[in-house]
Formats: structure tokens, sequence, C-alpha cells
């Protein structure tokens, strides 16, 4: 998974807006919703890398993580700029006050083709598979984040156990250290030995509550995702039966796909 320092890396070497990085180096990420990343970043959409400070690159990177990683909104919203209409899954906190609210994605899209110009059947139907394929496009995005975020949530057992052994050994760990060996106090026969990578700029205390608290985090997690990505899941079947009938011809479902 990729981590701040590779997309600080990525954007050093990008020359130009923050807002194109954003739009091209973002996986499922228009121009809109880099425009509302900076937003909620505080900068404008004119912003230059070069005149970024790595504090403010961070936040970028804050808030495009709670975006891929965020809980699944069921909404959908809808609103006009210049006469143009566009649709999200993502609140555009930058629009406020401009845009609805609507139960779901699927009722946004339908949204932006009813204050289209009337098509013909045809261009009904490539109208609704575009849509289809950036919905596509996003949930299997998020749905590849979400297996992610539950195989790293499978090291919850793991981190507590670390944290506990040095909170009960914290005399054994010398400050500083970036690794250690200790007992494992799981084994009552004393005979296993427990390696520890520790950030040395933590002191032992502080890495042990590190490994308890992000031990919490991926339980949580366990909790949580198995179910968002079921529905994700379903969502996906859908809109994949949805796009093959398009493709097929099958003009009667137009209907049945513009209500889901």
């Amino acid at each position: 998974k990729d981590d701040f320092s590779l997309f600080k890396a990525i954007a050093k070497s990008h020359e130009g807006s923050v807002l194109e990085l954003l739009a091209r180096g973002l996986v499922a990420l228009d121009k809109n919703l880099a425009s509302d990343l900076l937003y909620r970043a505080d900068l404008p959409d004119e912003v230059n890398i070069a005149d970024l400070r790595e504090g403010k690159l961070e936040k970028i990177w804050s808030e495009a993580v709670g975006l891929y990683t965020g809980y699944i909104a069921t909404k959908g919203y809808y609103w006009q700029t210049g006469g143009r209409s566009d649709f999200s899954a993502l609140e555009p906190v930058s629009k406020a006050g401009f845009y609805a609210v609507l139960p779901s994605i699927s009722e946004a899209i339908q949204q932006v083709h009813q204050q289209q110009k009337p098509a013909t059947e045809k261009q009904r139907g490539r109208g609704l598979q575009q849509s289809l394929k950036r919905v596509r496009k996003n949930l299997t995005q998020k749905l590849q984040n979400l297996r992610q975020d539950l195989e790293e949530a499978g090291q919850a057992e793991e981190l507590e156990k670390k944290g506990n052994n040095l909170l009960a050994q914290l005399s054994q760990v010398r400050p500083g250290s970036s690794e250690v060996e200790l007992t494992d106090i799981y084994d009552i026969s004393g005979k296993t030995l427990l390696k520890i990578d520790m950030d040395p700029g933590r002191s032992p205390a502080e890495n042990a509550k590190w490994f308890l608290k992000t031990s919490k985090k991926y339980l949580r997690r366990c909790q949580v995702v198995p179910g968002h990505i079921e529905a994700m899941n379903i969502q996906l079947g859908e809109v994949e039966r949805f796009i093959d009938n398009l493709v097929e011809g099958k003009e009667g479902d137009f209907a049945d796909i513009e209500k889901w």
C-alpha cells in the first residue's frame, strides 16, 4: 500500500499544479474530487507543488486517505456548475449550499441525465454505460482498498501480543532501540523468544502503546469491513449486470437502470 513518503516523492518529481497531480496520480479521482480535496486542505486549485510545505502536502494525503478508506457512504450528491451537471459519491464540501443530497449514487446519476437534452435511445444507452462504468471503477477501487485494509487488520492479534510483551518488560528494553528480542509472556514454558521491530524515535512505552492502539483499530476494522465488502460486491454485481444488458442492446432495461 502506498504511504505518505512515496506520495511525497512522487509530488516532488511533479512539475505543475497540485490539482493536476491529484487528478492524474490518484486512482478513480477526477478533477472535481481533486479540487474538493484541495478545498478540504484549505488550498486553492491553482497552487503549485513547488509552493507547498510538507505540512500541507501531508494534509492533502490525509484527506485522500480518508476518501479511499473512510466509511462507505450510501448517498449521492448532485450539483450544477456553469450549466453542467455533475454527481459524486463524495460530499462536495467546496460546493456547500449548491448541491443536492440524494438517497443513492444511482439517483444522482439519474438526476444528471434528466437535466440533459432529450437523446435518442442509442445516445441514452451510451450515456448510461459511461455513468455506470464510472461507478464500476470507483466501486472496484474501493473494494480493492477494503480488501487490503482487511488483510492488514489480520495483524491485530500479533500487534497486541507485541504491545503487551513490551509493557510487561519495559526495563529490559533500551531507549532508541530499533529492535528487541524478549521472552514471550504468553508462553508459560518461557522458552519462546519474540522479536519486535520498534520505532527508535519513540520510547519503549510509546512503542507499546502504538502496538496496542493499532491492534484495537484493526480489531474494529475486522468487525466492520466484511459487511462493507459484502454490500459493495452486491452493488458491483448489479452494475456489471446493467452494463452487460446495455452492451447487448436491451433498451427495455433503461428504466430499471435509472431507478436503481
